[in-house]
């Protein structure tokens, strides 16, 4: 089975796809705001959502996984600006997952989840998922890691996107009755 995870953001969004288990590609769809002083935030926003659609619908469009799982935040942010954002991501990812973009079903866990599964913790820091999402595969250890041994600044992203994956697995387990 092929399944994609993805931890969206309007920054940084991360998705990996999982054939049988085992990730085979990792791809970060990173945008800034455009540069172009006429626009305004909303359309500046809107450039940037129209970007990671676009390279998230080719990234379905070319490896067509059965399944597409998704970070779902509860909503808790700490600014203004990253509510908005949180927002305009959410509805983005909610309208695909509404078209069932690919043909593929589409299931959404809970941030806590996420963080649960790769570390028992519903409250982990970055440096921690990282850590553990490093261990679930070598190929995730590679493009996370940085120069000297260190995590890369986009690793936690990629460590949250291994969590859904994780999460999802564990929860096709319970449902199975695994515990």
């Amino acid at each position: 089975m092929k399944i994609l995870s993805i931890d969206p953001s309007l920054t940084n969004t991360a998705c990996i796809i999982w054939e049988d288990g085992v990730p085979t590609v990792a791809r970060l769809i990173g945008t800034k705001p455009s540069k172009v002083r006429y626009l305004t935030v909303a359309e500046k926003d809107a450039e940037r959502l129209e970007s990671i659609v676009r390279e998230l619908t080719d990234l379905i469009d070319e490896h067509k996984p059965d399944m597409v799982l998704a970070e779902q935040s509860l909503g808790a942010t700490q600014s203004a600006v990253a509510t908005k954002s949180l927002g305009l991501v959410a509805g983005m990812m909610t309208t695909l997952a509404s078209l069932k973009y690919g043909g593929a079903g589409w299931v959404f866990i809970r941030v806590h989840d996420v963080k649960r599964a790769l570390v028992n913790k519903p409250h982990a820091t970055k440096t921690e998922m990282v850590e553990a999402a490093a261990k679930v595969h070598p190929y995730l250890h590679e493009i996370m890691r940085g120069e000297r041994s260190k995590w890369r600044g986009d690793a936690e992203h990629y460590a949250d996107a291994t969590g859904v994956y994780v999460a999802y697995q564990r929860m096709g387990q319970t449902l199975k009755g695994g515990g």
